[in-house]
């Protein structure tokens, strides 16, 4: 089968049996006297046998305890792991169930002589094991008791006078109080006489006073039953209590009166508060431990009770939060355990699913679930002796069994390890998956079950989303449902089931959805034929979400999904999932063959492929011209040169206004986008200018031509040519102008018009001879062709470069002087004040020339005086001690410091050039060649005395820098260091 995976195994429920009574096993108990304490275990757990089932619900281990041979255990009680024995002789043990070998040991009989101890006959140990209440019986049969703090040591014992006189059977500690450890807070106590005292113990019995007497009596009528459980908690503010004895109950439940003084309980067991009361039938005749009460939990709000009565232990829930107003019933789904009568129990316990009873030679374990005994094991009486009691405590929920000389602690080996099978025999599936958890078989098992329950029961959709999640055969599951005739249980079925496969099961995964779409297109056909649309609508929305799933679209094979749909001429859906898968051409391809273009250009402008633009545009802009070209607008991505071939059959295929041509109104968007800086593409602007050239009017085509005549991205000689075609001679003059082709464009212009010449005429500025060609061109087509000498003139006027005579040439012998005499004239006028003005200039330059000889004659006289004082102004040496220079300025310089100080602000030609010279005159020396040295040396000092570097144009450029070079700082601000020693003499 393609769906092996679930056919893993047949883990269909069969039930097993709960209880065998015909097999027996044996549990062998360690013993200190190398023998064994082995008891026959008449009943085995229930549940299917397994490793761990083998093992009893309960096991019993003997605790070490030494106990003195000559005396007996009277009495035990458990809290907190800590162990508290009352013996025979008097003496408390105390010890840990973690380290039993340490023992503390006190005998009560020397803490008060006037008490003569018979026996201790009663423990009670607070949750905390911090409170300790011995009840003694004297030798003269009264009751007394003590108290013991073990915070502070066992040793520190208290008689609690006040307490005298009664036998406590039962106590009620506060386990809710705050505070002081050192002292117990309010708690109730139950004497044997049917009374309820509250009291409070500090370091002594700080009161203790009656609040209740139950009023019951013995089935002789004459004494009152004695109170042998007693269990006080907080209910939000309320408290409840809960009072039993061997055949009554009481539960009470309220708001306690504000007291100033104790008791501060009393009002608690008012009538009116009392919210259940039980009696049972049977005697209360000195019934060992009819009557006792345990709660469940011990330590925490309790939730369930059972009461060990004369004619069975009665279990019940107890629900405080979900009673009505009104309502006084506080516990729910009581029943009577009944068990073995032919000997007396002498404890009980409670677990959360268990009630351990125990018997004077045996302990038996009943399951609250089924209320059947699961576990029914012996004890070896000749060895152990007969059972005592049964003590649990409350903290760690351990479970002891006592003889008068040894202990036994009932442990519980996985409780709730068949919890679940037991619930799934109840039909209780929600608390069977809640135990089962952790193990998948169990799980399938409840989940298989529920599934066929509700199958028979009629919920097929329930049963069909549980199947999905168990083990059980596919095929068979699925031939189930088809059985049943419910293809929306098998639907739903096949759903969960595919979101439940791993994804390597890609085969499988494939034809789930193959199969599910079969049937959803077969459920929706079958709607529409019974014309039921309104179950229609929602399935299909329902098919149409599992389409859009994601398993969905990677399983599905597109294909065969395609021809299903297509079968069944469900052409909304076919659309839906072709965009789904994102199909978009057979998307668009389906809208073109439907003539609904409009809705083709929506689906082409949603999806991501731009090659589909290329591909339906040729079609779509002749049906869609508008909606096209927005669509494609709106995509950056697009490159606008291949749309060309769309735009080409658009043109030929329609007859379009120039004002409802979309091409051009395309190609204008993209040349002038603004976040693109314009489109630059040769191929765009050709093909706008050929479209431009076909329009009627010139407006747009100049306009073009106009805007990109600085930098035109078109092809000027493929404009010329269609525009040649075209027979647009304007434009043609704006294209040789681009071109530079000013003499074509004047000589075009003029065949056009004159005010056209004469603008491109200006335009070569830079060429002054080509200029004034293009405008004595002008002026003869404007004498020889129209012959109008008054716009000639006006020629002359607006070009300044000219003159009549430049004109005169072109006009013809007869015409007369008169017409333009006044620009005659006037270019005579200004030949005259040119000369004048180079006459002018003629005498300032003699007037210079003059001047400058005078000047030099002047210069070879003068002379400067240098006195023996005079300094270098670079170095500060006497300017004598070696060759100098003196300026006009009057500063003067050592010629070695002069060139030092000039040589970084020369440039680099002139340091080059200094370098040459050095090595010429250097030559010239070795040569001998003293007039050379003469000559190289002059041309050195005209290098380096060209300027005077304090008042010349160095100094000038300088002027930024600091006084003091960087390079020099350092030295120059260790120069102004006043030292140590010198200071100190200052």
């Amino acid at each position: 089968s393609l769906f092996d995976q679930f056919n893993d195994e047949d883990d269909r429920y069969k039930p097993s049996r709960v209880l065998s009574y015909a097999s027996e096993s044996v549990s062998e108990m360690p013993s200190a006297f190398g023998g064994s304490f082995g008891g026959r275990d008449t009943g085995t757990t229930y549940g299917e046998a397994a490793p761990e089932q083998d093992v009893a619900l309960f096991q019993r281990k003997r605790l070490d305890v030494q106990i003195p041979p000559e005396h007996t255990i009277d009495c035990f009680v458990a809290s907190c792991n800590t162990l508290i024995f009352g013996l025979s002789n008097g003496h408390l043990l105390k010890t840990s169930a973690d380290q039993i070998s340490a023992v503390e040991d006190v005998d009560l009989t020397k803490v008060d002589k006037s008490v003569k101890i018979q026996r201790i006959k009663r423990l009670f140990l607070d949750h905390k094991a911090i409170h300790l209440l011995i009840i003694i019986q004297t030798l003269d049969g009264q009751y007394e008791s003590m108290y013991i703090n073990l915070q502070q040591g066992l040793g520190r014992q208290t008689v609690l006078k006040k307490f005298k006189g009664h036998d406590i059977t039962a106590v009620a500690w506060n386990i809710f109080r705050e505070g002081d450890e050192r002292a117990t807070k309010e708690f109730l106590l139950g004497t044997s006489m049917g009374l309820v005292f509250e009291a409070e113990i500090d370091k002594s019995d700080k009161y203790f006073k009656q609040v209740s007497s139950l009023g019951v009596y013995r089935s002789d009528g004459k004494r009152p039953e004695p109170i042998t459980g007693l269990r006080m908690e907080h209910v939000r503010r309320q408290i409840f209590v809960m009072a039993t004895t061997p055949r009554h109950s009481f539960l009470y439940l309220a708001v306690p009166e504000q007291q100033e003084a104790p008791p501060f309980l009393a009002s608690v067991f008012a009538k009116e508060n009392l919210v259940a009361n039980h009696e049972m039938p049977g005697s209360s005749q000195g019934e060992a431990a009819q009557g006792d009460l345990v709660l469940y939990p011990v330590e925490l709000f309790p939730t369930s009770f059972v009461w060990l009565t004369g004619a069975g232990a009665l279990c019940g829930q107890l629900d405080f939060y979900r009673r009505l107003p009104g309502e006084h019933k506080a516990s729910a789904q009581e029943r009577l355990l009944h068990f073995d009568s032919s000997s007396r129990a002498i404890g009980i316990a409670l677990t959360e699913f268990h009630v351990v009873l125990l018997f004077s030679d045996r302990f038996q374990v009943i399951c609250l679930i089924n209320d059947k005994q699961v576990m029914n094991q012996t004890f070896q009486t000749k060895r152990v002796g007969e059972m005592v009691g049964l003590a649990v405590d409350p903290v760690m929920e351990s479970i002891y069994a006592y003889s008068t000389k040894y202990v036994f602690k009932l442990e519980a080996s996985n409780e709730t390890r068949d919890v679940w099978q037991l619930y799934l025999e109840k039909n209780q599936f929600e608390d069977a998956l809640k135990y089962a958890q952790g193990n998948p078989a169990h799980i399938d098992k409840v989940l298989t079950c529920q599934a066929d329950n509700m199958f028979q029961a009629g919920d097929v959709m329930g049963a069909a989303a549980l199947l999905a999640k168990t083990k059980r055969s596919f095929e068979e599951v699925c031939l189930k449902f088809i059985e049943a005739k419910n293809t929306d249980a098998l639907r739903l079925y096949l759903q969960r089931k595919l979101a439940a496969l791993p994804a390597r099961d890609q085969m499988q995964a494939t034809m789930i959805c193959t199969w599910l779409v079969e049937i959803f297109l077969n459920s929706m056909n079958a709607l529409k034929e019974e014309n039921n649309m309104e179950l229609y609508g929602p399935l299909q929305q329902e098919f149409r979400d599992f389409l859009k799933m994601d398993r969905v679209k990677r399983s599905v094979d597109q294909q065969t999904a395609y021809d299903l749909i297509a079968s069944h001429g469900n052409v909304d859906d076919l659309v839906f999932f072709a965009e789904l898968v994102q199909d978009f051409e057979r998307v668009i391809q389906h809208f073109i063959q439907q003539g609904e273009y409009k809705r083709a250009v929506e689906v082409l402008a949603k999806q991501p492929n731009v090659s589909l633009f290329y591909r339906f545009a040729p079609i779509l802009m002749h049906a869609a011209d508008k909606e096209t070209v927005k669509a494609c607008l709106r995509r950056p991505d697009i490159e606008p040169r291949l749309l060309i071939p769309a735009f080409i059959r658009y043109q030929q295929n329609r007859i379009v206004s120039e004002a409802n041509n979309m091409a051009i109104y395309y190609l204008e968007q993209v040349i002038h986008d603004e976040n693109s800086k314009g489109n630059r593409d040769p191929a765009i602007h050709n093909y706008l200018l050929s479209l431009y050239c076909k329009l009627p009017s010139d407006q747009k085509l100049l306009a073009f031509l106009a805007e990109h005549a600085e930098s035109p991205y078109y092809d000027a000689q493929y404009a010329l040519r269609l525009c040649t075609q075209e027979g647009k001679r304007r434009a043609c003059v704006q294209i040789y102008s681009t071109m530079n082709l000013f003499e074509e464009a004047v000589d075009l212009a003029l065949t056009v018009d004159v005010d056209l010449a004469r603008a491109n005429a200006n335009k070569p500025e830079h060429d002054i001879e080509l200029s004034k060609k293009l405008w004595l061109r002008i002026a003869r087509h404007v004498i020889e062709k129209e012959q109008d000498v008054k716009k000639a003139m006006m020629v002359l006027q607006e070009c300044k470069l000219l003159k009549i005579e430049d004109i005169l040439p072109f006009f013809p012998d007869f015409v007369t002087i008169d017409a333009f005499q006044a620009d005659i004239v006037k270019s005579l006028e200004d030949y005259n004040n040119d000369i004048e003005q180079l006459r002018q200039k003629m005498d300032g330059a003699t007037n210079s020339a003059r001047i400058i000889r005078e000047e030099i004659a002047e210069l070879r006289n003068k002379f400067g005086v240098v006195s023996g004082t005079d300094t270098c102004g670079a170095c500060g040496f006497p300017l004598l001690t070696r060759a100098f220079f003196l300026f006009p300025c009057r500063h003067s310089f050592h010629t070695d410091c002069l060139r030092k100080a000039v040589s970084p602000h020369l440039s680099l030609a002139q340091q080059k050039r200094v370098q040459r010279l050095t090595i010429q005159m250097r030559e010239a020396q070795e040569m001998g060649s003293a007039s050379q040295v003469m000559q190289l040396k002059g041309d050195l000092d005209d290098i380096f005395t060209d300027d005077c570097i304090m008042c010349g144009d160095i100094m000038i450029r300088t002027i930024d820098e600091p006084f003091v070079p960087a390079n020099e700082m350092d030295a120059y601000i260790q120069s102004w260091h006043v030292h140590g020693s010198a200071h100190a003499r200052m």
